[in-house]
């Protein structure tokens, strides 16, 4: 199978010059962490939530709001790509290192296509039950904890996302695309001399989505693909019958029973 048999070619590019604000809200509508950059018609990188968090939330941007903050300013212009003829098998193989979020496809230098770890999930055949292919170490917050300090946890632990919990059941989620979300609103909207007091304050709560999709531990691999595809959602809180946490399994994890 050839990249071109599944990659997407119906797509949402930004560019260079668009406001942070605009890409921020482009991810919510559509639920992409992840955009091509262009300019003037040529593809010159990619912006994802996790640049746009660490820009937000740097000290020496904390007094500059989303809408005047460019994405040529957190465009990754050194990425990995690759051809629509090129080897499904060599990108699924990349993919399992978790090394690829959304990969480029280019011909003569011009953009076809992209190609994601939700576009592998179709390939994900595998029936063993999540109880026995679940990450049981699962990093978690609580949501009066200080968003600084699940921002922390995902970048010292390399997770995009940590299930929120109450009572040891889970009551939402919080990834990088929620608290860039998050950050841009509260940049434009809350007066720049009570941004600096303020954001040390938030809370995960703030930011976290309760509306979270979980999974059991008897169900598959299979079916565990085939929601987090429907779903858009990038990992799944496996939990009991009372909705306690009893691992946590993402796409690339799916991805490696290919």
């Amino acid at each position: 199978m050839l990249i071109k048999d599944i990659m997407q070619t119906n797509l949402i590019t930004v560019d260079k010059d668009e406001s942070l604000a605009n890409v921020v809200e482009l991810m919510k509508k559509h639920n992409i962490t992840k955009f091509p950059v262009m300019d003037k018609g040529k593809f010159v990188g990619i912006v994802s939530d996790e640049e746009i968090v660490n820009k937000l939330g740097a000290i020496r941007q904390r007094m500059i709001s989303a809408s005047s903050l460019k994405v040529s300013s957190v465009t990754i212009k050194e990425v990995r790509s690759a051809g629509p003829l090129t080897n499904l098998n060599d990108v699924v193989e990349t993919c399992k290192k978790g090394k690829i979020g959304m990969l480029p496809i280019l011909e003569n230098g011009e953009l076809k296509g992209i190609l994601t770890r939700s576009d592998l999930l179709g390939l994900v055949q595998s029936d063993k039950p999540l109880g026995e292919v679940i990450k049981k170490e699962v990093y978690s917050v609580l949501p009066d904890d200080r968003l600084v300090h699940a921002r922390r946890i995902m970048i010292d632990r390399g997770v995009e996302r940590l299930p929120v919990l109450g009572a040891g059941t889970v009551i939402g989620i919080i990834g990088s695309m929620d608290i860039a979300m998050f950050l841009a609103y509260f940049k434009d909207h809350v007066p720049v001399r009570y941004q600096k007091a303020r954001i040390k304050n938030l809370r995960v709560e703030d930011a976290m989505r309760r509306d979270v999709v979980v999974a059991e531990e008897n169900q598959t691999a299979r079916e565990a693909a085939k929601i987090m595809a429907k779903e858009n959602i990038g990992c799944l809180p496996v939990v009991d019958t009372e909705r306690k946490i009893r691992g946590i399994i993402s796409r690339t994890d799916l991805i490696r029973l290919i």
